[in-house]
């Protein structure tokens, strides 16, 4: 049977849901998945794109993905000084295309000024019992501790198509290495009967997720209907070239 990694947030819900029929899903944040793929112990992955562009996996596979086209309500920045006068940034490990958006963005802003960057010892980390000028939140505890904080929030989405006009790609379908040329077009046709199938329901999918969890069916619906996108098209393809040139960048200055 195919096995496939996906992540365990409701932005997935619409390109996983329909999978578990035909293929054995494994959950785990984004960023354990390139190890699963790595490791051969999955045939393809939803992948943060990060790791695609770092040489994990064997390429893309089909048109599916993650992305949002302005403010995506789930990759936070949580400030508690303007971004511009941010010197420590604490990072949430479980995504490292958002980690690699925020340092962008930090260093941006922060004109040359040097910026202390670490990484949570653990994902979803409550930002209001850190001490960093801008924590990192992705995913399911971004929307949550968003409702919470008191504080200036930066939503990376918005951020990053205000700058640039573009999408942004966070994750896509990724082939392990070693699949033949069949068997990649045998996955390109699950993902995409999928995935048509999801994003079609994909507002009665949230409602159904949210529920199961005492969560507010009618946000959750709103979130992937206004906020994720799931195709990727020409500008999403330009978003992640852009994207894929800030990654080389950021690899040359730590080299």
């Amino acid at each position: 049977m195919i096995t496939l990694g996906v992540v365990p947030y409701l932005n997935a819900v619409p390109l996983t849901d329909r999978l578990a029929a035909s293929a054995r899903l494994v959950a785990d944040v984004p960023a354990r998945l390139g190890g699963l793929l790595d490791a051969g112990e999955v045939d393809a992955a939803l992948l943060p794109v990060y790791e695609a562009l770092q040489g994990v996996g064997d390429g893309f596979l089909g048109v599916w993905g993650i992305a949002s086209r302005g403010a995506v309500t789930s990759v936070l920045l949580f400030l508690r000084t303007p971004l511009r006068s941010v010197r420590t940034l604490l990072l949430d490990p479980a995504s490292r295309t958002s980690a690699g958006l925020a340092r962008h963005l930090v260093s941006e802003a922060a004109g040359g000024a040097d910026v202390a960057v670490c990484e949570a010892a653990e994902p979803g980390v409550d930002p209001r019992e850190t001490e960093a000028d801008a924590v990192l939140l992705i995913g399911d505890p971004a929307i949550r501790y968003g409702a919470l904080w008191e504080g200036e929030v930066l939503d990376l989405g918005a951020a990053w198509t205000r700058r640039t006009g573009l999408p942004f790609v966070y994750a896509r379908w990724t082939a392990r290495a070693g699949l033949s040329g069949e068997e990649r077009n045998a996955l390109v046709a699950l993902l995409d009967e999928a995935a048509v199938e999801g994003v079609l329901h994909r507002e009665e999918l949230a409602r159904a997720w949210a529920r199961t969890r005492g969560e507010d069916p009618e946000a959750a619906a709103r979130y992937v209907r206004e906020h994720v996108h799931y195709r990727i098209g020409p500008a999403e393809e330009a978003g992640l070239a852009r994207y894929a040139a800030i990654v080389r960048a950021q690899a040359a200055a730590c080299a």
